[in-house]
């Protein structure tokens, strides 16, 4: 194995195993609040019950990256989900979350294949969540959105990818 390549894999194990603490150390709700006199006010019994739910998805999240994903895609994948583009659902699939991309008021996700989390992960690094927008809209083929500022994004980058040899088969459409 090549020496780099051991030195991520062993940073990447590192970074899994450091997010397993995170959700020990966060919460929705304080441990407690103090008011303006200095009085203080622990959590209700609804609040901890919240709290213990979100750890109990993350500890769940975790240990589906751990089963499901091979080593070299999970850094993308904690890298996505940190950057908080998308979630994983109930069935393990990494979803995008495109809500309020392409029309008002639009509840939408595209689901990612595992072998496409690097090449989403290496758009949204490169051009942010522009990049995410295109690349849902070259899978859809659809490159079309409601909003001017996301059409100028996919026109950006579509130019971008070609100028550097990237160039997909794209079809701007109503733009």
């Amino acid at each position: 194995m090549c020496e780099d390549l051991k030195k991520e894999v062993e940073r990447l194990t590192l970074l899994v195993e450091q997010l397993k603490t995170v959700p020990s150390m966060k919460g929705v709700y304080p441990m407690a609040t103090v008011d303006k006199n200095g009085v203080e006010t622990k959590r209700t019994e609804w609040q901890e019950g919240w709290n213990a739910c979100v750890l109990d998805y993350d500890e769940k999240i975790f240990k589906v990256i751990e089963k499901i994903w091979p080593d070299e895609v999970k850094k993308d994948l904690m890298f996505l989900l940190l950057a908080d583009v998308g979630w994983i659902d109930t069935d393990g699939h990494f979803l995008l979350n495109m809500n309020d991309t392409f029309a008002w008021a639009c509840a939408d996700c595209e689901e990612v294949p595992d072998d496409k989390i690097s090449e989403v992960a290496d758009f949204f690094k490169q051009y942010g969540y522009a990049g995410l927008t295109y690349w849902v809209a070259h899978q859809r083929k659809e490159y079309y959105s409601e909003f001017k500022d996301v059409r100028n994004d996919i026109k950006r980058i579509m130019k971008l990818e070609k100028k550097h040899g990237k160039s997909r088969k794209t079809q701007t459409q109503n733009t």
